[in-house]
């Protein structure tokens, strides 16, 4: 089974999202106004950082039962339940995750069928995820409708990638990202992770920003606007998929 890398995501997610509140959800992307900070955290959301994130929090508790700890786990056949209501290391966690068909190294669960995580408002101290995340078995195509919260900062992600066997994913139809204090923004084209970074990720907004991760060396991608050389958008890091 191949591994299907479809994800460019940030090693500093989190870091990288402390960039104060704004208004300016629901209101079109000025990109060519925009700081390297917000670019990166566009870029974050808009090629699956957020989803990676939210993935990589979830995962490991499928199939396990901790119905003391916190927050509590609990499974029922394919279905784990996260429950906040408590406190760790002095952080209030809150909401639920539910994980459905997700792989765990001794679960009963059907890895042909679609592995969902669904997100109901939950958080560990200020930070917050609302929504859903979903792959498929091979780990061809992934479905996201995610609302993450990181230090004060709303990503909404809206997007669906589909990847072919040499590991190029495109961004479906009506991709989207809206970052607080940028705004709402189009996802468009196609890229890889491994063996070897490589395509286009264009983001739409006011302006036309295509990053070139063919040319990603040392964390750093060049960029147009519109067109135009831009400069290149540094800070940027590798990753792929979860692993089954």
């Amino acid at each position: 089974m191949s591994r299907a890398p479809w994800l460019i995501a940030f090693a500093s997610l989190a870091a990288s999202a402390a960039l104060g509140c704004g208004d300016n959800l629901g209101v079109e992307a000025d990109l060519a106004g925009a700081d390297a900070a917000h670019l990166r955290r566009a870029v974050g959301a808009a090629s699956g950082g957020d989803a990676l994130a939210a993935y990589a929090l979830a995962a490991p508790l499928a199939g396990l039962d901790a119905p003391t700890a916190c927050p509590a786990v609990v499974t029922t056949g394919a279905t784990t339940v996260v429950t906040g209501g408590c406190q760790v290391d002095g952080k209030v966690v809150s909401g639920r995750i539910v994980l459905e068909n997700v792989p765990a190294p001794d679960d009963d669960v059907d890895r042909s069928a679609v592995a969902r995580i669904t997100f109901e408002g939950y958080g560990v101290g200020a930070e917050l995820l609302d929504g859903t995340v979903e792959r498929t078995g091979d780990g061809a195509r992934l479905d996201v409708e995610l609302t993450a919260t990181l230090d004060d900062v709303t990503a909404i992600t809206s997007l669906s990638l589909t990847c072919d066997e040499r590991g190029l994913c495109a961004a479906g139809d009506g991709a989207l990202v809206d970052v607080d204090g940028l705004g709402v923004l189009d996802v468009l084209g196609a890229w890889r992770n491994a063996p070897a970074a490589g395509g286009y990720l264009t983001l739409r907004g006011g302006a036309v920003m295509t990053l070139d991760l063919n040319a990603l060396a040392d964390g750093c991608a060049p960029y147009t606007l519109d067109g135009a050389a831009a400069g290149r958008l540094c800070g940027l890091a590798s990753a792929s998929q979860p692993r089954r």
